[in-house]
């Protein structure tokens, strides 16, 4: 009797798994990108948004090298700038990644924006956003958007809700797991990533709301220096750094909200 109903237990255990799932994968890629498109014409409605040649030219060619090593990507990855001083990245449905201009001016190299490119990369491949989004809104509403039964209002909601938005702990880390094997593959040192976030942690102390809310939305930053530290210690042979001039690429960012 023991036996039947540990069998039965674990049926429904996974009959509740199954639901959870098709829950989560209530939206289709093609469904997704519809979203994308919906997104990226509201943040190019509200912010100013980076088009420079030098800027967008050199994240192609870290974006380029990334995606050569992903094996299965539904996505057409794209990756825009919205001009501003905070410090953030943040990832939308169909393989929207938005960068914020004071990240990519906080970064000291290009290989630091690769290892932050990797972790939202994360997110895209492992569906992170349009989970979050389903848990946030609930699938109705998210069809009913791409349905147009519901304003561009509901999107900008959406919009803002995702930059405020955080992923679950457990995302987090798969994302930088994807990061660091990601970047070895790439000639890559995952230690990049640590690198850049020490020096945020160092000026976080200064109380800057800058750089408060890139660490906020990314929790047990500690330890996820440490992880990257450590998977660098897998890494073999020499580090293929990218050939560009990063300093000129910071200083085609500018900003009139950055009085730095």
């Amino acid at each position: 009797m023991t036996a039947l109903l540990a069998v039965i237990m674990t049926h429904l255990a996974e009959i509740k798994q199954e639901k959870k799932s098709k829950k989560e994968k209530g939206i289709s890629i093609s469904l997704e990108l519809q979203l994308k498109d919906l997104i990226k014409r509201q943040i190019e409605f509200e912010s100013r948004t980076v088009e420079n040649k030098v800027v967008i030219d050199s994240l192609e060619k870290i974006k380029g090298r990334l995606l050569s090593n992903i094996e299965e990507n539904p996505y057409d990855i794209e990756i825009m700038v919205i001009d501003s001083s905070f410090v953030n990245a943040v990832t939308f449905p169909g393989g929207l990644i938005v960068l914020f201009s004071g990240l990519i001016k906080r970064s000291n190299n290009p290989e630091e924006l690769a290892a932050v490119i990797a972790h939202e990369l994360g997110h895209v491949i492992n569906r992170d956003s349009i989970k979050l989004l389903i848990r946030k809104f609930g699938v109705t509403l998210v069809v009913r958007v791409l349905t147009g039964l519901d304003s561009s209002l509901v999107i900008e909601n959406i919009m803002k809700k995702m930059i405020n938005a955080s992923f679950s702990r457990k995302q987090e880390e798969m994302a930088d797991q994807f990061a660091f094997q990601l970047l070895m593959k790439s000639k890559l040192k995952p230690g990049r990533l640590a690198d850049f976030f020490k020096r945020l942690q160092k000026e976080r102390e200064t109380g800057s709301p800058k750089i408060l809310k890139y660490l906020d939305t990314h929790p047990t930053i500690e330890n996820r220096i440490e992880k990257a530290a450590e998977a660098s210690k897998s890494f073999e042979g020499v580090e293929e750094r990218f050939n560009l001039d990063w300093q000129a690429v910071k200083r085609a960012l500018p900003s009139i909200f950055d009085v730095r």
